[in-house]
């Protein structure tokens, strides 16, 4: 019995591993395809799936959006420098998709709204991403460090990969 358990668990961390590195490989190659300027080289990744119509993404994307600013250049562990931040709409509606851009006063350096959701010929879809995803964090290996980070914890969570 105590086998067949170790098995299914390693099973089970193969394929979340397995998955983890399809999303990743999956959300660089669309980001590439539409950024191709982007280097990814000894960098994070942050992705932040946000709606117009979502009060609590809009915030989360302006603390990620704040926290990017301060720490774009800044020295993580593992040798990282800097951040490449990737803001994702998954609104269908442009008209309320440019008033909440507009009223947010973000600024993005790379944006992606394809106004297709998650439809099945989307870029959140060709980049694997389900509407329960809020915001990923990867290294530079394609590595998740943080996924759906809350308000609250994304400034914490950013500080504590910093180089002392």
């Amino acid at each position: 019995m105590y086998k067949i358990v170790l098995i299914s668990l390693f099973i089970v961390l193969f394929l979340n591993i397995k998955a983890q590195t399809i999303n990743y490989t999956s959300i660089q190659k669309e980001i590439k395809s539409t950024f191709p300027e982007i280097d990814f080289s000894n960098k994070l990744l942050v992705v932040s799936v946000w709606n117009s119509a979502e009060i609590t993404s809009r915030e989360i994307n302006k603390e990620i959006n704040h926290t990017y600013e301060l720490y774009k250049g800044a020295k993580f562990k593992d040798g990282l420098k800097g951040i490449v931040y990737i803001s994702i709409s998954s609104d269908y509606n442009e008209m309320q998709y440019s008033i909440c851009m507009k009223k947010d006063s973000n600024y993005y350096q790379y944006s992606i709204c394809d106004f297709k959701s998650f439809s099945q010929n989307s870029k959140l879809y060709k980049m694997e991403l389900s509407p329960s995803i809020k915001n990923l964090t990867f290294n530079n290996n394609g590595v998740l460090i943080y996924q759906n980070l809350p308000v609250d914890q994304i400034f914490k969570s950013f500080n504590a990969l910093l180089t002392r």
